[in-house]
């Protein structure tokens, strides 16, 4: 009961969170064209394929890779801001890679790989805070590569689903999921509880 008491209260106030910020978010795209790195104003839009604007993500903003590019993560910006959704989902030919090598990435879903191309995000350093880690939905292909000197911390982590192909390979640092579901053919399973 005590216990039960504390996470309805948690759920509460995380809800009134995302209620509250909510109302400032906005969708921000990422739209340099071959390579460019995160804290680089001019290689964000307010629009899918818009012109420069807007600045760097903020807080609550969902991000969005929809165009082919190569993604260097070195920190979010000032203020260490916490992103609503980070979709990286680009179509057409080639890959999408992120490479995270310092800084928190603080975002309530990260979501590698959804629709009908390759994509990846590598993380070589600094760390990772999500609530949903999801690789490879939707039809699409995602790759999650962990290496020394990485942290992530994840509530759900769903490797594959809805006909996507995940690949999670943690080949050092340290990856904690409180839940870890895999899906096959036959449908989702649990691989990792508590």
């Amino acid at each position: 009961p005590r216990h039960m008491t504390h996470v309805a209260r948690t759920m509460s106030i995380a809800a009134l969170m995302l209620c509250a910020g909510s109302a400032t978010a906005a969708d921000r795209y990422w739209i340099a064209p071959i390579l460019g790195t995160w804290d680089n104003p001019a290689n964000w839009s307010l629009t899918d394929g818009g012109p420069p604007s807007g600045g760097l993500p903020q807080t609550s903003d969902n991000v969005n890779f929809t165009n082919r590019s190569t993604i260097i993560f070195t920190g979010p910006g000032p203020g260490a801001p916490a992103f609503g959704d980070v979709f990286i989902h680009g179509s057409g030919t080639g890959t999408t890679g992120f490479f995270h090598s310092a800084g928190l990435l603080d975002t309530f879903e990260l979501r590698v790989g959804a629709g009908s191309a390759r994509n990846e995000y590598t993380m070589s350093g600094g760390s990772l805070d999500a609530f949903f880690l999801r690789v490879g939905t939707n039809s699409g292909e995602g790759l999650f590569t962990m290496q020394d000197g990485a942290s992530a911390l994840v509530t759900r982590a769903d490797i594959g689903g809805s006909f996507g192909t995940g690949t999670l390979m943690v080949e050092g640092g340290v990856f904690t999921a409180e839940q870890m579901y895999v899906s096959t053919l036959l449908g989702t399973f649990p691989a990792l509880e508590g």
